[in-house]
């Protein structure tokens, strides 16, 4: 079948004798297309479209090559296909249905860069799966519905990171491969951590003086490695450690058991001295665990009993880890690390409750910051212009997030929130933060999709984001002003309102010029009146007759992206 554009419903269903399936040319395959066919082993599509139940129930099913512009797999899709035990998910996907993988042998999954994580709502009743995510996602993962269970192992593809924690500092560390020593690693402090080109096995010779074990993964998994105690003298004090297969391996810990005798390690110079500067408090040179623990603010003391700015306000520091030793902190002054612009990592400690405004503002370096379970409260522009930031978790406990709090975080790509949160959600995976008593979407990203329910978009809440497209749900009542700011690459808007929203003067101001607007059939001329003007709109407004343009019964982004192509003759 190398030119069928369309399998349709249950056109192939119960064949018992069919073996294997090419459809280069496909785009859609629609619901229990290939259903019941028990003799089918094999299937390469590049289609864009697998429907509902396409596969279920293809018990011989082993080999399944999707191709680059898949973008939809549907609920069911590979339903009890029990001879699956790999998946390969391209980077176009961008939804996947409800139990589409139920009770496969699915032991590996290689999920591309390009994809956001949602939910795991599509692969129940899994058993011991290898999932490998792109480099940083693994964290991410494993705070979302489903992927948190045990089932799941995560490793990061792309480089390793090798990290030592406590006294590291008494020998060179040597990484050696196949018998040749490929580097030396001298930590210049006591914690320390980098990233580093691994070849496929390795042997770690680690001094012995401290030493308590190697994290792989982050779990201490001794089946990963072999120890042996060198004859070679020169080589005497030291262990060496083999790993032989690094393929599912993206960290590497050595820990050394040593409590520090003279004060915290700070990995950041510029950081030690302000921290001893302010907070010595015996005069050592040195900044103590209880030194660090006593502290309440990192406001400047004038001693006074004023207190000025924050004290790493505008510094040049390039990370502050050393910050979870705090523990004294219940919250993160305003302006706390206010043009921090080279802060690539910090943790903020456990006890914190607030992140104050400003407490983060163009901290352009910082690509993801792991946030307390405690805390309640985000302020007001608090991480505004945190232009590297990809990720971001919501904790279960927080209440209020201030305006601009996530602005001009143009790279954010995943935006969720804990499952147990009783005030904020994402629901649905929507890679959003709504207001779940007013349904109101406070925090947007690139890879936003609107669910259908939001009656209001916040202030600024997709401001300089590189979205492409955007849906308005038809019960969408209010744009707050700035909204969709300086999105230089919006193409197009499709409005599902047949009342129109109100919005306001700035609310798309500054957007891409061409971009055009997409309304109910019959409903332009109610846009116009309402000030959904072509002076607006550049691109122009038209009248899309039928929102279900793949005759699903059901409005999905999978409708918007085939109704957008056609118009523009792609």
């Amino acid at each position: 079948m190398p030119k069928a554009e369309e399998i349709r419903n249950f056109a192939f269903h119960a064949c018992y004798g069919l073996q294997q399936v090419n459809l280069p040319k496909a785009v859609t395959i629609s619901n229990g297309a290939f259903s019941d066919c028990e003799s089918l082993q094999s299937v390469t599509t590049n289609c864009y479209y697998i429907k509902n139940s396409a596969f279920q129930n293809c018990t011989s099913l082993n080999n399944v090559q999707l191709g680059t512009q898949l973008r939809e797999i549907g609920e069911a899709a590979f339903y009890d296909c029990s001879g699956l035990t790999s998946i390969t998910l391209p980077s176009s996907l961008n939804y996947i249905g409800f139990n589409a993988f139920y009770n496969t042998h699915i032991k590996t999954i290689e999920i591309p860069s390009g994809i956001v994580p949602v939910s795991n709502n599509f692969y129940t009743n899994a058993s011991e799966v290898t999932v490998k995510v792109a480099a940083g996602n693994a964290s991410i993962y494993k705070q979302l519905h489903g992927w948190n269970e045990s089932a799941f192992t995560f490793v990061e593809e792309g480089q390793k990171g090798i990290s030592f924690r406590a006294d590291a500092r008494d020998k060179d560390i040597e990484l050696w491969s196949g018998g040749v020593k490929i580097r030396t690693i001298s930590p210049a402090a006591a914690s320390f951590s980098q990233t580093v080109n691994m070849p496929t096995d390795l042997e770690l010779r680690i001094p012995v003086r401290y030493f308590s074990r190697i994290l792989i993964n982050g779990s201490s998994k001794p089946s990963y490695y072999t120890t042996s105690t060198p004859t070679d003298e020169a080589y005497s004090g030291y262990r060496f450690y083999t790993l032989p297969d690094l393929t599912y391996v993206s960290s590497i810990e050595v820990q050394f058991n040593y409590a520090p005798e003279h004060g915290i390690h700070f990995a950041d110079a510029t950081v030690k001295a302000i921290c001893v500067e302010n907070w010595d408090t015996n005069g050592d040179g040195e900044l103590s665990v209880a030194e660090a623990a006593a502290v309440t603010t990192l406001l400047k003391d004038n001693g006074d009993g004023t207190y000025g700015n924050s004290v790493f306000r505008t510094k040049e520091i390039s990370s502050f880890d050393e910050l979870k030793y705090f523990t004294g902190l219940t919250s993160l002054d305003e302006n706390c690390f206010y043009g921090c612009y080279k802060m690539k990592s910090i943790i903020v400690p456990d006890n914190v409750e607030t992140i104050g405004d400003y407490a983060f503002y163009t901290c352009q370096a910082l690509k993801t910051i792991p946030l307390p379970d405690k805390l309640k409260t985000i302020g007001e522009s608090a991480f505004y212009g945190c232009s590297e930031l990809e990720s971001i978790i919501i904790p279960r406990n927080v209440e209020t997030i201030g305006q601009y709090a996530f602005q001009s975080t143009s790279n954010l790509i995943s935006v969720a929130v804990n499952e147990a949160n009783p005030y904020l959600d994402s629901r649905g995976g929507c890679n959003a933060v709504i207001e779940s008593a007013t349904n109101k979407l406070l925090v947007g990203c690139k890879n936003t999709r609107i669910p259908d329910d939001v009656t209001a978009i916040g202030s600024a809440v997709f401001q300089n984001s590189t979205l492409q497209t955007v849906e308005l749900p038809a019960g969408l009542t209010s744009i707050g002003d700035y909204a969709f700011y300086y999105c230089g690459s919006l193409s197009s808007i499709i409005a599902k309102m047949d009342v129109p929203a109100r919005y306001e003067s700035h609310t798309f101001l500054d957007v891409n010029s061409t971009y055009k607007l997409f309304v109910p059939e019959g409903k332009k001329q109610a846009y116009i009146d309402a000030g959904w003007t072509e002076r607006v709109f550049k691109g122009g407004i038209y009248e899309i007759p039928e929102y279900d343009a793949n005759g699903d019964g059901q409005t999905t982004i999978a409708d918007v992206t085939r109704l957008v192509d056609k118009i523009v003759g792609r």
